[in-house]
């Protein structure tokens, strides 16, 4: 059963799969077109439907899940879908590919960033500085980032932030709300402003993918802070993470 990994799927026909089912029409045609005569059997059918159904005669070997979306975001309610699924629809010794994802981020100071999410203007309309409650509203979040050819400095290394085994979120729970405080070392000066952060992703052993290989067809997310922090190199910030849901922010204290 896959939802959204086309890829994976036409690997698992390849390997021999005998029956598959897909969530959309997309990886339908693609299944058809790069495995044709492979013998296998297609179905297509939502992944909450066959959850619903529970039909304990169709259990499923393996969940192949898209749970990072190709603008760098999490999908959502992919953790409710996932222990769902587990718990209904997989065998016992069912397998979820990816079977566990880890979360990085890097500190940056990036004018490009700031000046393209916020009112920089002090200009007045209608004779009111509407700066301030326009900024009030911003977005934090802004994904469709290419790390690599962003204009900004590094100013830490590649962050841990956490791990999750996605074949054990039926012990966790779902919606997984995950709060992390960690001390980083900040290797340059500047100001920080904002945290990139991408996913890697464990496909089976020695077999690992990151969101932020330029070889995929992922990008990264940006969170801006709420707050600027000037930093010098050698300084050791806490840096707050929350991951609520789907949802990932960030906070900065000295």
């Amino acid at each position: 059963m896959s939802e959204g990994a086309s890829l994976a799927v036409v690997h698992a026909a390849n390997a021999g799969a005998t029956q598959i089912h897909v969530s959309s029409q997309k990886e339908a045609d693609l299944l058809v077109h790069l495995c044709k005569d492979k013998g296998y059997n297609l179905g297509m059918a939502d992944l909450q439907d066959l959850i619903l159904e529970k039909d304990s005669s169709s259990s499923w070997d393996i969940l192949v899940v898209d749970v990072v979306e190709p603008c760098g975001l999490l999908q959502q309610n992919v953790w409710q879908n996932i222990a769902l699924a587990r718990n209904t629809i997989l065998k016992p010794n069912g397998i979820i590919i990816p079977s566990g994802i880890t979360i990085y981020g890097m500190c940056v100071d990036s004018k490009y960033i700031l000046e393209n999410s916020l009112v920089m203007d002090n200009g007045r309309t209608l004779d009111l500085n509407i700066k301030p409650f326009m900024n009030f509203f911003m977005v934090p979040t802004h994904p469709g980032i290419f790390f690599s050819t962003l204009q900004c400095t590094h100013l830490s290394a590649a962050i841990k932030l956490c791990h999750l085994n996605l074949c054990d979120l039926n012990r966790v729970g779902a919606p997984v709300n995950i709060e992390r405080h960690q001390e980083v070392k900040m290797v340059a000066d500047g100001c920080l402003m904002a945290v990139v952060y991408w996913f890697d992703l464990d496909l089976g052993p020695g077999k690992m993918v990151s969101t932020l290989d330029q070889s995929t067809h992922f990008s990264q997310s940006v969170y801006i802070l709420p707050k600027q922090t000037h930093v010098r190199a050698g300084e050791i910030i806490c840096l707050s993470f929350n991951l609520e849901d789907c949802s990932i922010s960030f906070q900065v204290s000295n």
